[in-house]
């Protein structure tokens, strides 16, 4: 992929760019781990697999450092060399919890977690893809709010050199000033809006739809459109999940001994939204009927703000459904490659960790692409079936089969050599 010449200028008495790869290749060789560490990577390296690198463990740490200081320029080069269709851009964030203490930590803080993991501090990560494939990330403190992180976004865009695409992105990074500054930017976005945000989104969510999608308002300047989005599938399950919400909340409310404000809303949290509750004199409530004929409404709706004329209401929808992918990379970072939990002490460590796992993550995109017929777990299952014998003095590979020289040739990877002396 031409990262070499990015680390080759290093002093080091060793392949820092072969010391990289080899730890990437930890990384995809041993997916499903529970362990995926540097320090494993590097138990892996000298112990397990064949290789040439005579290391020690502090080079491993020092390699990951180097390769973090060239990040911008690595994802820049990337970027360039992979021919993305960069006319469209999607971008995500994501929390991580990290385990340990990082007392003099710039990055771990307590914020919104997303990993449902209370109590545990966390950094965020931001991703973008374009055409399925990571181009760029940055990790961020953990108690960032989404929403601050999008013009940095959008400047990471035009340093990597795409200059013209349309920004498609979550609800959690909308708001009026956001929409209005990537108006000033002449960009184009297709962007969800909160649910609930006011009362132009609320009357138009409650429209009556039949269709996937519906164009349902457009501003007097003729520059946002509004798209009501539909699933028939999802509206019956949201349905049937406020059900069981509001059963569940009526059982706490009513387990709650001497019933206080605080002891209510702490114990109903979001739901209080469906609820009316009196707490002068003896403690009362009810369901809130409007606020219930509301969220019954909104079920398995979603509206999508855009300042794109060209597309579809269709293209517009299937555009945004694509944002879908980038929460399917979220999870592999988090469980194929076991992004966490961390063990590194630093906030650089984790930067690198982080960027190291990405460069994995892109990989295994990379083969999914050239390999339409298998998963990239397949692929991966069934090249670790090559192995090294020792006979006498030489180390010699089993023979290869049919579908193993296919897969190597399609990666453009050179056939492993026979006999090693």
């Amino acid at each position: 992929m031409g990262i070499k010449p990015f680390l080759g200028a290093s002093k080091a008495t060793y392949d820092i760019s072969q010391l990289i790869c080899m730890l990437i290749t930890h990384r995809l060789h041993n997916y499903g781990s529970e362990n995926l560490s540097e320090l494993e990577g590097y138990r892996w390296i000298t112990e397990e697999a064949y290789s040439t690198l005579r290391i020690e463990l502090r080079q491993v740490y020092r390699s990951l450092f180097i390769l973090l200081s060239k990040k911008d320029d690595i994802e820049k080069h990337l970027c360039n060399i992979l021919n993305t269709k960069k006319e469209i851009v999607f971008y995500d964030l994501a929390s991580s919890y990290v385990e340990g203490a990082y007392k003099k930590s710039d990055l771990v803080f307590y914020g919104y977690n997303r990993d449902k993991k209370k109590g545990k501090k966390q950094i965020v990560l931001g991703l973008l893809l374009a055409d399925n494939l990571p181009i760029a990330h940055k990790v961020w403190e953990g108690n960032t709010a989404d929403k601050t992180t999008l013009k940095e976004a959008i400047t990471q865009l035009k340093e990597l050199g795409i200059k013209k695409f349309i920004f498609v992105a979550d609800r959690g990074i909308f708001t009026d000033g956001n929409i209005e500054w990537l108006e000033d930017q002449k960009l184009e976005y297709i962007i969800a809006t909160r649910r609930r945000k006011d009362e132009l989104v609320k009357k138009l969510m409650i429209k009556e739809i039949k269709e996937k999608v519906k164009k349902v308002y457009e501003d007097k300047e003729n520059i946002r459109s509004y798209y009501l989005c539909h699933n028939e599938d999802a509206a019956k399950q949201q349905k049937k999940d406020l059900e069981d919400l509001k059963n569940k909340m009526l059982k706490k409310i009513d387990a709650i001994k001497n019933p206080t404000e605080h002891k209510v809303l702490v114990a109903v949290g979001k739901a209080s939204r469906l609820f009316k509750f009196s707490f002068k004199g003896k403690f009362s409530y009810s369901v809130d009927k409007d606020s219930w004929e509301y969220e019954n409404k909104i079920a398995g709706k979603f509206l999508l703000i855009t300042n794109n004329k060209k597309f579809s209401k269709e293209k517009i929808l299937e555009t945004y459904k694509q944002l879908v992918e980038i929460e399917y990379c979220f999870r592999q970072l988090k469980h194929f490659e076991d992004m966490r939990p961390f063990f590194h002490k630093s906030d650089n460590g984790l930067r690198a960790h982080i960027f190291l796992s990405i460069l994995t993550l892109l990989i295994e995109k990379l083969i999914n692409k050239k390999i339409s017929d298998m998963t990239t777990r397949e692929v991966i299952t069934e090249l670790k079936k090559i192995k090294l014998a020792k006979v006498k003095e030489y180390l010699v590979r089993t023979d290869l089969s049919p579908i193993q020289k296919r897969l190597l040739n399609e990666l453009q990877i050179e056939l492993p050599t026979k006999v090693i002396g």
